[in-house]
């Protein structure tokens, strides 16, 4: 079953590019990059499902509980803890 990522968003989950990432988390893109291969940071989430080229964000919550140290196991919603 697909996620609804439009869904999400509009229920508050706010979405951030790679260059906010970095800045947030005070890590270089190659390393949100790197991470994000071998599944230790947030997954990144394509904004439009159908289109090869769509733009890529990650969920801010993600990014959130990466800094609390959470490594693995991803939620695909927000819990709002």
């Amino acid at each position: 079953m697909a996620v609804d990522f439009v869904r999400l968003l509009n229920c508050g989950n706010i979405a951030i590019t790679i260059k906010e990432a970095s800045t947030i988390c005070g890590i270089s893109i190659s390393k949100i990059e790197r991470d994000t291969r071998s599944g230790t940071y947030p997954p990144k989430i394509k904004l439009d499902q159908t289109n090869k080229g769509s733009a890529v964000r990650f969920f801010l919550f993600q990014i959130e509980e990466w800094l609390k140290g959470k490594r693995a196991n991803w939620n695909k919603v927000s819990l709002g803890v």
